[in-house]
């Protein structure tokens, strides 16, 4: 629940509860008060100031009424380890998430649930995992590439940072009675012929339409800079070599023949990307770690217990062959 209010992905894992129950209502203004806003900047208060305060909820054998308050320095903390970054526009949702958590969790300690057999054990399990996590982040954090290893990589890795602006021309296989199923593959190579030689490809695709009769408005065939990787295996083992001005060879989909056009290439800065390669090196670091990690220990199942180890997987068959993505009717080819 805690997890709903950050605004960005952790490794961390807030306490699980998993209720239908409904988040606590906030108390709607008044019809004549103008909505209030919440500020952008926190006011800085005293570390034992009270920030929140719950009427209602009481421990076990304490009758009401009671209440729970929250000092600054316990909500800091909650922030600290749920999102540092936590912006103060959304505390209130954080809260109103807290204090369900608080109110779910004091019921079931009322109930009892945590005296069952499998409390105990499902606490052991998470701090398990949440220290094994904390360890794969400490390995991670721990390695800073160098700038020389940065861009190391970015060079030997251009293609992974070259970006291609498409067009895509579509010929339905299906749609539209002005031309036999049969004819539409030849058509579409000599379409692709034109589209080489030049010829406009949003000319060429309002032209397909008109020819094959085919209801609704032709698709723009731009469709933007696509990065290397990103496209079916059809178009990219074809785009590997080609220049900018050039065009694949027809692409057969179930639905529709396929042609790309390269109209121009860049690559990707390095300084936009610096970033993303010193989080990638940072991960194949921390595997190689693990991976030695691993290497010094070795496990040894009971069969009677786990039954006989699985025999290897065998090798797999000539991959299967992809297709363009689907797109609506007017455009079933890649995004």
């Amino acid at each position: 629940m805690l997890a709903a209010a950050q605004t960005a992905p952790t490794n961390q894992k807030p306490p699980a509860a998993k209720p239908a129950a409904k988040p606590v209502a906030q108390t709607a203004p008044e019809a004549a008060k103008p909505a209030a806003t919440t500020p952008s900047v926190a006011v800085v208060l005293p570390a034992d100031a009270v920030v929140a305060t719950i009427n209602g909820i009481c421990p076990q054998g304490t009758p009401p009424p009671c209440a729970k308050t929250i000092t600054r320095a316990e909500f800091d903390r909650i922030i600290a380890t749920m999102n540092p970054g936590l912006p103060v526009s959304a505390r209130r949702d954080l809260a109103a998430n807290y204090i369900q958590l608080l109110l779910l969790a004091n019921e079931g300690a009322k109930a009892g649930l945590d005296k069952e057999a499998t409390f105990e054990e499902r606490m052991r399990l998470q701090r398990l995992d949440l220290l094994a996590q904390q360890a794969v982040r400490r390995m991670q954090e721990s390695y800073k590439p160098s700038e020389q290893e940065v861009e190391t990589y970015y060079a030997e890795n251009a293609g992974k940072f070259e970006e291609l602006q498409l067009r895509l021309i579509v010929v339905p296989k299906n749609a539209g009675d002005g031309m036999k199923p049969e004819e539409r593959k030849p058509y579409a190579e000599k379409v692709r012929e034109r589209a080489a030689a030049g010829e406009d490809p949003d000319k060429l695709e309002s032209e397909i339409f008109l020819t094959l009769k085919t209801p609704g408005a032709p698709p723009k065939t731009d469709i933007g800079w696509k990065r290397r990787g990103t496209l079916p295996r059809q178009f990219e083992s074809q785009l590997a070599n080609m220049k900018a001005g050039q065009v694949t060879n027809v692409v057969d989909d179930p639905q529709s023949l396929f042609v790309l056009k390269i109209e121009s290439k860049r690559m990707a800065p390095l300084q936009a990307e610096h970033d993303n390669i010193s989080k990638a090196l940072a991960d194949q670091r921390a595997d190689e770690t693990m991976q030695k990690l691993m290497a010094t220990i070795k496990a040894e199942l009971n069969e009677a217990y786990f039954g006989p180890a699985p025999k290897a997987a065998q090798p797999e068959g000539p991959a299967r062959s992809e297709r363009p993505q689907e797109q609506p009717a007017a455009n079933p080819g890649p995004k």
